[in-house]
């Protein structure tokens, strides 16, 4: 998981504010992100290194970063070569509320839009294209266009939901001295009983959720 956390402050660095540390980058976040990309699949930390902002430069010396880099080397090949930064932009969710988002997009440097707010959501009228603002919703995984779509009672019931998967998540956190696992898969009870367990395995050398099970079935869920 600490690969894809490098990935993560390196993108939001690459791509926030026109930022692009010493090297300047034309092509825009697709650009930036290639040459990162690039550097990982070159094994070049000097490379990627110079592409971060001076910010983040001091808050991660060298010396961090190639100790990261080497930690994760294969994890961090590995999102490389799945990356698709084409089409890259930079997207910010604000929340206005609690339950009250508004999202912005750019695809250049410092070039901001509103693609979604309240009072921009879409009103179908007629199912075909309720289905493929549905399909939309889902290819973005925009959650808040996807519920935005739903009656108001099945709102109110996919919320419950999130929020009870939220509740069991943090008790297994708490929960995580009784973990049973081989090495390379774990399995997390998320209440007292154990009636529920989180699955957790590794892959390519990271941590991932692979699912739920119930303790009677084993099937996930």
């Amino acid at each position: 998981m600490r690969a894809l956390g490098l990935w993560l402050i390196c993108a939001a660095m690459l791509l926030s504010a026109g930022c692009w540390g010493r090297g300047q980058v034309e092509g825009g976040f697709a650009g930036a992100l290639d040459e990162y990309r690039e550097a990982v699949l070159a094994n070049a930390p000097r490379r990627a290194y110079r592409l971060l902002d001076p910010e983040t430069q001091q808050k991660m010396p060298y010396a961090q970063f190639e100790r990261e880099w080497k930690a994760n080397r294969k994890e961090m090949v590995h999102e490389a070569r799945l990356m698709k930064t084409k089409n890259a932009r930079m997207q910010a969710v604000i929340h206005l509320r609690k339950d009250v988002t508004a999202t912005m997009v750019a695809e250049k440097p410092g070039q901001w839009r509103v693609e979604d707010a309240p009072g921009l959501r879409p009103t179908p009228s007629e199912p075909a294209q309720l289905i493929r603002l549905l399909v939309t919703a889902l290819e973005r995984r925009d959650l808040p266009m996807y519920l935005s779509l739903l009656s108001p009672a099945y709102q109110k019931a996919v919320a419950d939901e999130l929020e009870l998967k939220i509740r069991q998540i943090e008790k297994a956190g708490e929960q995580m001295s009784t973990t049973s696992g081989s090495g390379e898969v774990a399995r997390i009870p998320l209440d007292a009983t154990g009636a529920v367990l989180l699955v957790l395995r590794k892959v390519n050398g990271a941590w991932r959720v692979d699912g739920w099970e119930t303790a009677r079935s084993g099937k996930g869920k």
